[in-house]
Parts: structure tokens; C-alpha cells; sequence
């Protein structure tokens, strides 16, 4: 507040020293009553702090009565809560008491339920052992079936191999029958379309005679109209200048007619700105008086509802206080009689607890009952009491609250009610009315001056008007005239253009026809050599067709053979598989079983592990329900306690609540005081603002008017110099822009015409003379024919030499042993480059930007010269020196602007028509400065390009044609000569090398040399044929191992193959060898894949043969044992000879292992028998997985013989009943 009064006081004292205000009258001089709203603004603001302390301190002490009633809430909500908890928690301890006998009765139950289910779990383990036994001997059976049927199937796969290789070759055949058949009728449509080829060839000559003769006489009809098109096009341009220049004399006249016109109707624009500024503040002013009226209607209504409100709540805080004091009366009297109860709970609580403590007999268990009864009935009636006082205390609050409320709103009821009108308000908002709409009436007085002034303006002026509509009118029609000119130019220049590209078009076709002629000739003479070569090919095509259908009817014969072979061993196949499949459903079977009675087993394990579980949990359950009853006991103890303590400490909150209701009414009673003195402050400062305002509004008026006065009087002289200075800018400007780019984009069309005519027309000409070479023709022949020879060659020594090369080496290892290019002529001179810039320059001067075609792109702004000469501002209101100096400033200001748009205008209607009458003068006259020497310059370059482009396409033609006739005349002789030559190698090579390949095509290539048991070794052998003259060395070929399943390794990935003799087949036996995986599951496949590479030759650089191999994955059943037995045992004891353990622990060695071990205790020799009995011989094991160990007990006694001697025994371990190993036990008796 002391800053807002600093800046007011600063603000006094600047306005009252500053001497710019002083010449000012009282109606607009604003500055001292801005500063008397500025003082008004800080004592306002001074009130709204002083209003803001107050309603804090009321808001604090509502925050204190609202704390105070809610922990009074607090309080009665625990006590209420204290009593129900006291009667739950009774409850439960007896609940507990009948819980606790319960469970008791359950767990003698459940132990006699735990004994009888353990006696059924030994008699299902009996059944089991006995399954077991079965399920191992259907295994091994199921296994010995699994081994015959992949026997079965291995003869199987080789009688299909071979019923494949038969197929393959038959499909072989088929194939080259068919190709060889295709190439047959493709010879023959070959022929039949040359022949018709030349026919229609012959037959178009004479049609394409007549149309030559036709398209010449339609080319000298075209050429007669441009003729007749140019001559309309020189009459019309005779015709357009006059028509200009009618034009311009037209839009001079209207332009001289709208400059004496412009000052006028200046005058009658600015008269129409200051009717719509005068009807724009009416309807200000009009909303302002509207407005007004509703705040003086307000105000009286809302006077009304408050003395209505005041009356509402005066009888309503009556009634409060006659109802608050019965309430409190009640609660007196309520409380004191639950007191009284409350004291009778505690000696009661004492009493029972005493007899708790004391010894238990009927009597005192019947005493306590009825001391709890007693208690309960006081318990229920306390509870009942307590809700009571709780809802008198919850109305008692309410009515407190109520009271409070309407006591602190009262205040500020009538405080509203004493500002809603004080002193004057209406008086004074009904004098606002009344000055409103006094200035309305003002208002439209200065409207009806300023219409009438329009009206005798316009008077003076309708012979102006007339003139500038005829002159419009004038300009129109030359405008019209002078398109009409244009557009006969464009319409006859395009129609000559488009006639002579018809002309052209139509030589061209001409030229087309003959060169259809020549070619057509031609090809009638290409398609009659052709056609004799032709025909001794097809018939050799047909010769070898009827071959190839002999060999293929043989090799069908040999196929149905094979198929018959497969089908019966399909047969047996199918026979051992049913009995596989038979066994394995009886195996399954055994197994179901199997697995049915370890589910039983496992489920009676459970039973027992659950009622061993429920057994322990309900001795639990004892355990805590005990424990719970006396926390019960000691928590109601801890009630009664702490509701004596709320008691003493509800009143204490009670008597806290009506200091605080005390301490808001002061608060409430501040605040109105505030909001009095902040509602006189605000109608002072309002006050103040409107007397400010309406003086600020009449400155800024009449400031206005004075700047419009300036304004106006330079525009009408500003416009006409502005205009005439653009008309002479533009025209010089135009002529000057015009013959410069005109001479530039002229020259730049001659230069692009000339250069694109001389290329097309001397590269058509080049191409013309090169395309009848003759020369070039025959010599393309010659090189043709001999490079169709060479390829003919060189294709059957590339393709036939080694096909019959390779055919030979598959014969004899079938039986085991007992263009040339054409260089370019062409040499290109480019003009690309150069028409390219030149193009580009051109459509870069098309742009209006850079050619300055338009006025916006030519026009500069230019200098304005303020001519002062019609200015006088002795017109402003009261001659006050500021309004002076504004319409001073509005004049310059107002000449600058007009002159400038004014010149901008005239520029832009001047410059676009003259820029384009002198550029079209220009650019006519200059055309063709540029159009021969670039004609010149590039049709020489391009004759010599199309002459050679038209050799090079007559030598490639003919070239071709000698290279396919050169062709066809050596390919049979070539390639009888390569077949030969193939066989004959092929022969030499086998009868002087090795030749080593596998014997996979014949009776397989790969054989398991043992089973292949899990973590041992496994060899393979290859099998192998030498079908050379002499023996391979070692490591002529080689073998490259990979195992392609995970279940074994290679214990060598790369192997050389030692020496075959010569013509000799041989078994390699163990040249392959596999490390198994302990972890290999039985049963899996092992898939092993072998590359075998062998020395190539002149043809290839090596052969290669990929092998595949599969052999399942057996059980290894060893397992490690250790013995366990005491070396010196005693002979006899009190009871007579002593029996003695011998204790076996197997380990599995590996995963997987299907089968079940045990072992058995025998005598070593019959010596050793004499010596001893052997009470328990053998025990079962089980199955043992890797890691897994097992103990079996064995037991045996001595007799007398014993005595002295070393007694020997066998541990025989087994598996499946195959014995696997033995272990010797050697005893010395005590």
C-alpha cells in the first residue's frame, strides 16, 4: 500500500509541473483528472489489502472450529467403536474354547487313517516288481522285430533305387524325344513362315506405290494453305496499329476525366468516414444507456431479496437456540446414567477375572457364566446409551453450527443490504443516462450536416460523370477491336504452323513408304536363302526322333520289371511291420499298466504326506487358538480402559468449540467492516474514471479531426502529380526494357531454331545415305559368315566335346569291375550441349522477373516532392498549437502516401502495353540475325553422324544375317566331330587312370561295422570300386565326415581314401570311425553324412559323391558297483550261527537306460557251498539313470565247516538278465 501512494504522488507532481497541459480547456484537459483516478485507484487498493486481512483471520477461525468439531467427532467415534469391539471379542473366545475340542477329535482320526493307508502302499509296490518283469522281456522282443524290419527296408530302398535310376533314364529319354520333336515343328513353322513372310512382302510393293503418289499430292494441298494462312497474318498486322493507337487515345480521355472528377469525390468519401465514425459512437453510446438502465433495475431487486433474506434468517437462528438448549438437557442426562453402568462393567470385569484365576470347579464355572451374562446385558445397554448421546451430540453440533453460520451471515446481509444503494448511487447512474443521450442527439445532428453536404457535392458533378461513362465505354470498344486483331494473328500464325508440320509430316511418310520398298525387297531375298538352308535340318531332326523312341520303348520295359521287384518286397515289409506294430500295442499295454500302479502309489504317498500335514497343522491350530483367547481377554481388559479415558476428555474438546464459535464471530463481524469501506472506495474511484474518460474521449475527437483536416487537403493534389509523374516514368522505362530484352530473346530464337533445324534435317539425310551403303552391306556379310563358323566351333567344343566326354565315363562306370563383336563405327560429333545452354537461356529470359515484361518487376518507387502550396490547418478546434502541429504532420504524411500509390498506379496501367508493342517490334525485325550460321553450324556434325549411325545399322543387319547362315552351315559337322572325339578320351582316360568311385548305386556305399551303443566307439565301412586301368594312390580322393544329428562325434572330419587296385571292387572297413554321446537317447538315429572327393580331369577340375548313413542309438547298460561286506564275521552267536549282510551299490553310468538291473549271491565254488547258506540270493535294482545309485542287500550264514577256512562268493550283476559283470567276495570266519 505505501508503494502504490509513492507512484500516485510521483504522478501528481510530474502533471503538475509539466507546462504541456497548460493551454488546454477545462473540457479537454485530462492529465489532473488522471491523476485524481490514480489516487482514487490506491485507496481502493489500500481497502482490498485491509478486506484481504480480514477474511484470513475469519478463515483461520473457521479452520479452528472445523479441527475442534472433528476431533470431538474423533473421540465419540473410538468410544462407540471400544464398546462393539468388547462384544466381538467375547465372542470369539468362546468360539475359540468349542474350536479347540474340535481339532482334537480330528487328529485322532487322522492317525488312525495314516496307518491303514501305508499297509495298502507295500501291497501295490509287491504288484509292481512283478509288471516290471514283464514289460522288460515285451521290450526286448519289440526290439528284435525293430531290427528285422530295418533289414527289410534297406532291401526295399535298393530295389527302389534302382527302380528310380530306370525311371531317370526313361524320363531322360522322354525329355530329349520331346525337345528333339519341338525343335522338329519349330523348323517346320520356321519354314512356313518365312515363305509366307516373302509372299506378303511381294504384295505390299504395289500398295505402298500407289500411297506414295497419293501423300504427294495431299503434301502440295498443305502447302497452299500456309501460303494463304501467312497472307491473312501480314493484313491483320497492317490492321493493328491503328486500332492501338484508338486505344490509347480512348483510356487518355477517361484517364483526364477521372483526374477533374477525383477531388470531388475525395470530399464525399471523407464526408461518408465521418457519418460512419458519428454512427459508430450512437451505437456505443446507445449500449452504455442500455447497459445503465439494467444496473439501476438490478440494484433495486436485489435490495428486495435481501431484506427478505435478513427476515428468513432471524427466525431461523431463534429456533436454533430454543432446539440447541433441549438437546444439551438430554445429553445431561443420558450420560450420567451410562456412568453409572460403566463403573458396574468394571467390577464385574474384576470379579471375573478373580474367578479365573482361582481353582476351576462346576460351581465357579457356573458363577462366571452368569457374571458374563450379567455383563453382556450391561455391555448391550451401554452400546444403546452411546449411540444416543453420539446422535443428540452430532444434532448438538449441527445446531451449534447452524447457529454460528447465521449469526456470522447476518452481518454481511445487511451490510450488503446498506450498499446496494447507498447515498446518491441512483441519482447519479440516472444523470450518466441523461448526459448519454444528450450526446446522442449531438450525434445525429453532425450526421444530417455531413449528409446534406454530400448531397450538394454531388449536384456539381453530373456532367463529370457522363463523360468518364462514354469515355469507359470508348475504351471498351478499342480494347475489343484490338483482341479481335490478335487473335486473328494467333489463330492464322497457328494454322500455319500446323499446316506446315503436316507437310513435313507428310514427306517424312513418303520417305517411310520407299524405305519400306527397299526393305521389303530385301527380306523376299534373305527369307529364299534361308529357307534352303532349313530344309536339311529338319530332316535330320526327324531322323533322330525315331531314334530316340526305339531306346525309350526298351528302357520302359525295364521299368515295369523293377516295379514288380519293389512290390513284393513292399510286401514283406509290410508284414514284419504288422508284427511290430503288435508287439508294440502289447508293450504298451504293460507299460500303461506299469504307470497306472506307480500313479497308485504316488497317489497313496500323497494321501499319507496330507494327513501327516493335517495332523500337524490342527495340533497347530490348538496351539493358536489357546494363544488367541487370552489376547482376547487382555485386549477387552484394554477397552474399558481407554473409555473411561475418552469420558474425562470429550468435555475439555466440547468447552474448545464454543471459544472458537466465539473467536468467529469477532472474525465475521471484521470482515463486513472491511467490505463497507472497500464498497465507498470503489464508487470513488468510479467516479473518478468516468470524469477522466469523457475528457480523454473529447481530446482524442477533436485531435482526430484536426489530423483528417491535413489529410484531406493533400490528397487531391498529391494524386494528380502522382499520376502524371507515372505515365512519363512508365513509357520511358517500357521502351527502354522492351528493345533490350527484345533484341536478346530474339537472337536467342533464331539461334535455338537454327540449331535444331540443322540437326534434324542433316541427320535424317546422313542416315538416308549410310542405310543404302552397299559396300558396307557386302563386307558385314563376310565378317558375319566367318564369325557364325567360329561359334559354331567353339560351341561343340565347349558343350558337345565334354557331354560325350562325360556320357562315355557313365557308360563304362555303369558295370562294376569282373562371336565375335562388331566394332563400332560410329564417331558423334554433339551439339546436346550447346542447344541445351541455348535453351536454357531462353526459358530463363521467359521469366517476367528477369525479362521485366510486368510493371511489378520494372517499377521503383521514386522521390516525392510534398508541394505545400494548398495546405491550411487554421481550422482546428480553439487554435490549440498541438492540433496545429498534428495536421501539419497529417498533411506531409497524407501527400507522401497519395503520391506515391497514385505514380505506382499510372506506372502499372502505362508500362505492361507499352513494354509489349515495343518488344513485339523488336523481336520481329530480329529473329533471324542468328538463324543461318547456327542452321550451318549444326547441320554439317549431324549429316556425318546419321551417315554413320545408318553404316553402322546396315553392317549390323548384315552381319547377323552372315553370322547365323555361317552358323548353321558348320554346326553338324562340328558337332559329329566333338561326340567322337569325346568318346575316344573318355575311353583312353579310364585305361590309363585310376578312377575310384562308391559302389552307392549298386549294393551300398556305407555299412555300421558294430551297434552303436551309447559312449562307445563305432566304425563304418565304404564301400569302393576302382573302374581304372591302374591303381589309385592314397589320397586321390578323400572323405569329408560331418554328423549331422548331436548324439556323436567324428573322431576324424577329413580322411584320405588308400589305394583300390585296379578294376577291383573293396570294402574300407573302419575307415570311418564315430565317438557315441554317453547322453545318445536309445532308439534315436544317428545321421552322418560323408562328401567323397575324387581327382578330376581335363573336363573337371574334380568329382564329388554325397553319402548318407543312419544307424540307431542302443542301450549301454554299464553301471559301477562297489561292495560293502564285513571281511571277518563271526561264526556264531548266543542263538546259534549268525547271518551276515553283503550290501551291492550300483551307479548309473548313462541316461536313458531302459532296462532293470539286480543282482544275485552264489557260492564260487561247490567247495564254497559246502561252507555256506545263502538266506537271501537275490534283490532288484531297478532302473538306474546317469548319476543314479542303488544299494542291493543280500545275506548269507556259515556253518562249522566254515571254521578256519576262506570262504569265497560271487556278486553276479545283471541286467535284463544278461549277466554284465561278477565281483568276487572273500570271508574269513571268527
Amino acid at each position: 500500500m505505501r508503494t502504490s501512494r509513492r507512484l500516485l504522488a510521483a504522478i501528481i507532481l510530474l502533471l503538475s509541473v509539466s507546462p504541456v497541459w497548460a493551454d488546454l480547456p477545462d473540457e479537454i484537459n485530462h492529465p489532473p483528472y488522471q491523476a485524481a483516478h490514480a489516487s482514487a485507484q490506491a485507496d481502493t487498493a489500500s481497502r482490498s489489502e485491509q478486506l484481504a486481512s480480514a477474511k484470513e483471520t475469519q478463515a483461520e477461525a473457521q479452520e479452528n472450529l472445523q479441527r475442534l468439531s472433528e476431533r470431538k467427532a474423533q473421540l465419540e467415534a473410538e468410544r462407540s467403536a471400544g464398546v462393539s469391539d468388547q462384544g466381538r471379542l467375547e465372542n470369539e473366545i468362546r468360539a475359540l474354547e468349542q474350536a479347540i475340542s474340535n481339532e482334537q477329535a480330528a487328529v485322532a482320526s487322522a492317525e488312525e487313517q495314516r496307518r491303514a493307508l501305508s499297509a495298502q502302499r507295500e501291497g501295490v509296490l509287491r504288484q509292481r516288481e512283478g509288471v516290471a518283469r514283464e514289460l522288460n522281456a515285451s521290450r526286448s522282443r519289440l526290439q528284435n522285430l525293430e531290427n528285422e524290419l530295418r533289414l527289410r527296408l534297406a532291401d526295399r530302398d535298393r530295389a527302389v533305387a534302382r527302380l528310380e535310376s530306370a525311371r531317370s533314364q526313361g524320363t531322360r529319354l522322354s525329355r530329349e524325344l520331346e525337345q528333339t520333336t519341338n525343335e522338329l515343328r519349330t523348323a517346320e513353322r520356321t519354314l512356313e513362315n518365312l515363305e509366307n513372310e516373302g509372299r506378303q512382302a511381294q504384295q505390299q510393293i504395289p500398295v505402298l506405290e500407289r500411297e506414295i503418289l497419293q501423300t504427294e499430292r495431299r503434301q502440295e494441298q498443305v502447302q497452299e494453305k500456309v501460303r494463304l494462312a501467312r497472307l491473312e497474318v501480314a493484313k491483320a498486322k497492317r490492321e493493328l496499329d491503328p486500332a492501338k493507337a484508338e486505344l490509347q487515345a480512348a483510356k487518355a480521355d477517361l484517364k483526364a476525366a477521372e483526374d477533374q472528377y477525383a477531388p470531388i469525390a475525395g470530399q464525399i468519401a471523407e464526408l461518408n468516414n465521418q457519418i460512419n465514425k458519428a454512427q459508430a459512437d450512437k451505437s456505443k453510446l446507445e449500449r452504455e444507456i442500455q447497459a445503465l438502465e439494467q444496473q439501476l433495475a438490478q440494484m433495486n431487486a436485489e435490495r428486495t431479496r435481501l431484506q427478505n433474506l435478513i427476515t428468513q434468517k432471524e427466525a431461523q437462528l431463534a429456533q436454533a437456540k430454543t432446539n440447541l438448549a433441549q438437546n444439551t438437557s438430554a445429553i445431561t442426562s443420558k450420560e450420567t446414567d451410562r456412568a453409572a453402568k460403566n463403573l458396574r462393567v468394571e467390577e464385574l470385569g474384576k470379579q471375573l477375572t478373580d474367578l479365573r484365576a482361582g481353582p476351576q470347579n462346576p460351581a465357579t464355572q457356573r458363577q462366571i457364566t452368569a457374571l458374563m451374562g450379567q455383563r453382556r446385558d450391561l455391555l448391550r445397554e451401554i452400546a444403546v446409551l452411546d449411540r444416543e448421546v453420539a446422535q443428540l451430540k452430532s444434532e448438538q453440533s449441527g445446531l451449534q453450527s447452524l447457529v454460528t453460520t447465521i449469526e456470522g451471515e447476518l452481518p454481511g446481509l445487511r451490510t450488503q443490504l446498506a450498499n446496494t444503494a447507498p447515498a446518491g448511487g441512483s441519482s447519479n447512474i440516472e444523470e450518466q443516462i441523461k448526459a448519454k443521450k444528450q450526446q446522442v442527439k449531438a450525434l445525429n445532428q453532425a450526421m444530417k450536416a455531413d449528409r446534406d453536404a454530400i448531397a450538394a457535392l454531388e449536384a456539381q458533378s453530373p456532367a463529370l460523370r457522363q463523360r468518364i461513362q462514354v469515355a469507359g465505354v470508348r475504351v471498351n470498344n478499342a480494347k475489343n477491336n484490338v483482341d479481335q486483331i490478335n487473335a486473328r494473328i494467333t489463330s492464322n500464325e497457328r494454322e500455319a504452323e500446323q499446316s506446315l508440320a503436316r507437310a513435313q509430316e507428310l514427306g517424312r511418310e513418303i520417305a517411310q513408304a520407299r524405305a519400306q520398298i527397299e526393305r521389303n525387297q530385301r527380306t523376299m531375298e534373305e527369307n529364299r536363302r534361308r529357307i534352303t538352308q532349313l530344309r536339311p535340318q529338319r530332316d535330320q531332326l526327324a531322323a533322330r526322333a525315331s531314334t530316340l523312341a526305339r531306346n525309350l520303348d526298351g528302357v520302359e520295359r525295364d521299368i515295369r520289371v523293377q516295379e514288380n521287384e519293389v512290390s513284393r518286397m513292399q510286401a514283406t515289409v509290410a508284414q514284419v511291420a504288422q508284427d511290430r506294430d503288435r508287439q508294440a500295442a502289447q508293450t504298451d499295454g504293460i507299460a500303461s499298466e506299469d504307470q497306472r500302479l506307480a500313479q497308485a502309489i504316488a497317489g497313496l504317498e500323497n494321501q499319507i504326506d496330507n494327513t501327516s500335514r493335517n495332523i500337524q497343522e490342527a495340533q497347530a491350530r490348538i496351539a493358536a487358538n489357546s494363544q488367541a483367547a487370552d489376547q482376547a481377554e487382555e485386549s477387552v481388559r484394554s477397552i474399558v480402559s481407554r473409555r473411561s479415558q475418552l469420558d474425562r476428555e470429550i468435555p475439555g474438546v466440547v468447552a474448545d468449540i464454543g471459544r472458537a464459535n466465539s473467536d468467529l464471530n469477532a472474525a465475521n463481524a471484521r470482515v463486513n467492516s472491511s467490505e463497507q469501506a472497500l464498497a465507498a472506495a470503489t464508487q470513488a474511484e468510479a467516479r473518478a474514471l468516468a470524469e477522466f474518460q469523457s475528457r480523454l474521449q473529447r481530446y482524442n475527437s477533436e485531435l482526430a479531426k484536426a489530423e483528417s483536416l491535413g489529410s484531406n487537403q493533400a490528397a487531391t493534389v498529391a494524386r494528380s502529380q502522382g499520376s502524371n509523374a507515372g505515365n512519363s516514368n512508365a513509357l520511358a522505362v517500357a521502351a527502354s526494357n522492351a528493345t533490350r530484352v527484345g533484341t536478346l530473346r530474339a537472337k536467342l530464337d533464331g539461334k535455338l531454331r537454327g540449331l535444331l533445324t540443322g540437326k534434324e534435317e542433316g541427320y535424317a539425310t546422313g542416315l538416308d545415305a549410310g542405310l543404302n551403303s552397299a559396300a558396307d552391306r557386302q563386307e558385314a556379310l563376310r565378317l558375319g559368315d566367318e564369325a557364325g563358323s567360329n561359334a559354331a566351333k567353339q560351341e561343340a567344343k565347349e558343350t558337345t566335346l565334354p557331354e560325350s566326354y562325360r556320357s562315355t565315363l557313365s557308360s563304362i562306370l555303369s558295370s562294376l569291375p569282373k562371336s565375335s563383336i562388331l566394332k563400332d563405327l560410329v564417331k558423334r560429333f554433339d551439339l546436346e550441349e550447346t542447344i541445351k545452354q541455348t535453351q536454357d537461356e531462353v526459358k530463363l529470359w521467359q521469366d517476367p522477373a528477369r525479362n521485366l515484361s510486368l510493371s511489378a518487376y520494372a517499377y521503383a518507387n521514386p522521390s516525392v516532392p510534398v508541394d505545400r502550396s494548398a495546405k491550411n490547418c487554421s481550422g482546428v478546434y480553439k487554435g490549440v498549437r498541438e492540433f496545429i502541429a498534428a495536421c501539419d504532420q497529417a498533411f506531409d504524411q497524407s501527400f507522401a502516401s497519395n503520391f506515391q500509390n497514385s505514380h505506382r498506379s499510372a506506372f502499372a496501367g502505362k508500362y505492361d502495353g507499352a513494354y509489349a508493342s515495343t518488344y513485339a517490334e523488336v523481336f520481329q525485325a530480329r529473329k533471324n540475325d542468328l538463324y543461318k550460321e547456327n542452321y550451318d553450324l549444326a547441320y554439317a556434325p549431324k549429316y556425318n553422324e546419321g551417315l554413320i549411325e545408318g553404316k553402322r545399322r546396315i553392317r549390323e543387319t548384315s552381319f547377323e544375317e552372315g553370322r547365323v547362315a555361317g552358323y548353321n552351315r558348320t554346326i553338324p559337322v562340328a558337332r559329329a566331330q566333338a561326340q567322337a572325339q569325346g568318346q575316344s578320351e573318355a575311353r583312353n582316360y579310364v585305361a590309363n587312370n585310376a578312377v575310384v568311385r562308391s559302389r552307392n548305386g549298386f549294393d551300398g556305399a556305407l555299412v555300421a561295422t558294430s551297434r552303436a551303443e551309447q559312449g562307445k566307439d563305432l566304425g563304418i565301412t565304404l564301400k569302393a570300386a576302382n573302374f581304372g586301368g591302374k591303381a589309385s594312390a592314397r589320397g586321390e580322393s578323400t572323405a569329408k565326415v560331418e554328423v549331422l544329428s548331436n548324439n556323436a562325434r567324428a573322431k576324424e572330419s577329413s580322411i584320405a581314401i588308400p589305394t583300390v587296385a585296379a578294376e577291383k571292387q573293396a570294402d574300407l572297413t573302419n575307415l570311418i570311425n564315430l565317438q557315441v554321446a554317453d547322453s545318445a537317447v536309445p532308439g534315436d538315429q544317428i545321421i552322418v553324412q560323408v562328401k567323397l572327393t575324387h581327382k578330376g580331369d581335363a573336363y573337371s577340375s574334380k568329382y564329388e559323391e554325397t553319402l548318407r548313413f543312419g544307424v540307431e542309438v542302443v542301450a549301454n547298460p554299464e553301471v559301477g558297483s562297489s561292495l560293502n561286506f564285513d571281511r571277518e564275521p563271526d561264526l556264531k552267536g548266543i542263538f546259534g550261527y549268525k547271518k551276515h549282510d553283503v550290501k551291492i551299490k550300483l551307479v548309473g553310468l548313462r541316461p536313458y537306460v531302459p532296462g532293470s538291473y539286480s543282482v544275485k549271491l552264489i557260492p564260487a565254488t561247490a567247495n564254497d557251498a559246502d561252507m555256506l547258506e545263502i538266506t537271501k540270493d537275490e534283490s532288484s535294482v531297478g532302473v538306474l539313470d546317469r548319476g543314479e545309485s542303488k544299494e542291493a542287500e543280500l545275506e548269507y550264514k556259515m556253518n562249522k565247516k566254515a571254521k578256519g577256512q576262506t570262504v569265497t562268493m560271487k556278486a553276479v550283476i545283471s541286467y535284463d538278465g544278461e549277466i554284465l559283470k561278477e565281483e568276487l567276495i572273500q570271508v574269513q570266519p571268527k
